[in-house]
């Protein structure tokens, strides 16, 4: 637990205060290539610093039909609006980092549910 504690504390350090292009080269060089999901906002900078790779996710319901797909990525969310995700969400996500402005989720297999939580919506 202290070198998972440690090692958090070296990614957010090394996170605060990147602009959206070095925030994504860093992702992208801890091997994270994946898809890059901003919810609710996206910088137009991110866009433009991934070639238009990056993918907004404008709401909860959007959000619930990407995890519904199980999709592999990271999915960055403005700290003031983690609450927005909703509570089924957090299942499907894990923490990554946090940044001066960001929660950094990895987006992943839903956990601790017998089914994922949002196929029924689809």
């Amino acid at each position: 637990a202290i070198f998972l504690t440690l090692f958090v504390t070296g990614v957010v350090a090394e996170l605060d205060n990147k602009s959206q292009k070095q925030l994504l080269e860093t992702l992208a060089e801890e091997g994270d290539p994946r898809a890059v999901f901003y919810f609710e906002r996206m910088p137009h900078s991110a866009s433009f610093y991934s070639n238009g790779e990056t993918v907004l996710i404008p709401n909860r319901e959007e959000l619930e039909e990407v995890l519904a797909q199980q999709q592999d990525g990271v999915l960055l969310v403005l700290s003031k609006n983690e609450q927005k995700l909703g509570p089924n969400a957090h299942s499907c996500l894990s923490f990554k980092a946090v940044t001066n402005r960001y929660t950094i989720f990895s987006i992943g297999r839903c956990v601790g549910l017998a089914d994922n939580p949002f196929s029924a919506t689809r």
